[in-house]
């Protein structure tokens, strides 16, 4: 489990995901919602998703 919040998760999600910087400038973590990374043995992303109520996590997200 990895804790953070702003530019360390942007960080954080850059390594894991692999994402390019227009990607990465779209990508948005609500407050206070967990981010489920599955990892491959490489240790890189191979999918992701938010934990929670979507409906809620979406509220958030319209939000920011």
């Amino acid at each position: 489990m990895i804790v953070c919040h702003g530019s360390s998760l942007r960080a954080w999600t850059n390594i894991l995901l692999d994402f390019d910087f227009e990607q990465l400038s779209k990508f948005h973590v609500p407050t206070a919602t967990p981010l489920v990374i599955e990892l491959n043995d490489e240790f890189k992303g191979v999918r992701w998703e938010f934990l929670g109520d979507k409906a809620t996590i979406q509220q958030k997200m319209d939000k920011l």
